[in-house]
């Protein structure tokens, strides 16, 4: 098994309107003004100044064999029928982590033991968006380097956690990418510590496989 590639630093600005879309405002128009904005924009600065971005990502090659059997090439096996369907004309996935760092989450701590739920609100909020961001911005690394080998990644990612992708799967995916090298942890239910830290996967394939996909789908819409 290949060694994950680490990300020590991953460049992530997120725009003001995605974390007030995510704290409920659902369009520009209804986005916070006056005071009320200079406060929130104030806490997004200090979310990102408490923010260090780093992430790790691995290619995998796998093969099914079952309607719910992953085999990853190191050995691991993944059990999901989602996951399977997910990866459908994929010859390859690609682990993703990111974490946000344990400092962010200790300014939401303090913020909500001081009473200042809405500051707490957009902390958590900022941090949220850049840990996605975070993701995306892995995948367009690797989207750009498989280029050559005329291969791409999927754009929609699948967590452990999500359908029948059980949570316990975060194991494998938390080793596999040695996110301890990155100062996250990993609890015995399986959740990964800071909060702010994620994990997902990706498929890969080869741009004329997604091309095909893309054709049926246009042809047969669900």
């Amino acid at each position: 098994m290949a060694e994950p590639d680490f990300f020590p630093s991953i460049p992530v600005r997120v725009p003001d309107i995605q974390v007030w879309k995510r704290l409920g405002y659902r369009k520009e128009t209804e986005a916070p003004t006056g005071e009320q904005a200079r406060s929130l924009r104030d806490a997004l600065g200090e979310a990102f100044s408490l923010m260090r971005i780093r992430g790790a990502g691995l290619p995998v090659p796998f093969r099914s064999s079952g309607p719910r059997d992953i085999r990853l090439s190191g050995g691991d096996v993944f059990q999901s029928g989602d996951l399977s369907r997910f990866l459908r004309g994929c010859d390859g996935l690609l682990l993703l982590g990111a974490t946000a760092g344990p400092e962010i989450m200790e300014a939401i701590g303090e913020a909500v033991h001081t009473g200042r739920m809405a500051r707490a609100a957009v902390l958590d909020a900022a941090a949220s968006e850049a840990v996605d961001g975070a993701l995306d911005w892995i995948t367009r690394f690797y989207r750009q380097k498989f280029l050559r080998k005329m291969k791409t990644v999927t754009g929609r990612r699948f967590s452990a956690g999500y359908g029948d992708f059980s949570l316990e799967n975060q194991k494998a995916i938390y080793e596999l990418l040695r996110l301890r090298d990155l100062s996250v942890e990993l609890t015995e239910s399986f959740i990964l510590i800071p909060e702010k830290s994620v994990t997902a996967v990706a498929g890969i394939m080869n741009i004329d496989t997604q091309e095909a996909l893309t054709d049926e789908a246009e042809k047969n819409p669900s």
